[in-house]
């Protein structure tokens, strides 16, 4: 996979309560430094291979997934759009603070989402979109976040 530049797999854990084989995924260790697209709904793997394409990377959406671990995601300069909406096991989001160039960031569904520290969030001053609906469990946002940025909400109070 060294020229890959999009990655997208669709309903790779369970469709029609079938489970779905994972041929060649079982064992996945390394992706090119070129991706700039990752989307993997359903992810069944509780973490992401330790040489995940973080530099690289402008767009991440992953619904719905399993990931506990984001091990060495650091280097997220390029990152414009994140979508982690029905990541219903994760209680806090992960640190995106080097992700200074964030313009979307949607947890739409993060039903378990407890809390958003300001240290997972201190650089992003280009965020103009932030979806909490049904972020039931969230009670407030830490003051940082900037006055001009659209925030959908369902659920806070």
């Amino acid at each position: 996979m060294d020229n890959l530049r999009f990655f997208r797999v669709y309903n790779s854990e369970y469709q029609n309560n079938y489970e779905a084989k994972l041929d060649g995924f079982e064992e996945l260790e390394s992706f090119s430094n070129e991706v700039t697209f990752f989307g993997w709904n359903n992810c069944p793997f509780k973490s992401l291979p330790s040489s995940f394409p973080s530099e690289s990377l402008v767009t991440l959406v992953m619904h719905d997934n399993k990931v506990e671990h984001w091990n060495g995601v650091q280097d997220l300069v390029n990152l414009k759009y994140v979508d982690l909406s029905f990541f219903k096991h994760m209680t806090e989001i992960p640190n995106l603070s080097r992700a200074s160039n964030l313009q979307k960031l949607i947890l739409e569904g993060c039903s378990s989402l407890s809390e958003i520290t300001l240290s997972s969030i201190q650089n992003l001053n280009k965020l103009v979109a932030l979806d909490l609906r049904d972020c039931r469990r969230l009670i407030s946002l830490p003051d940082a976040f900037n006055q001009s940025l659209l925030i959908s909400v369902s659920t806070i109070i």
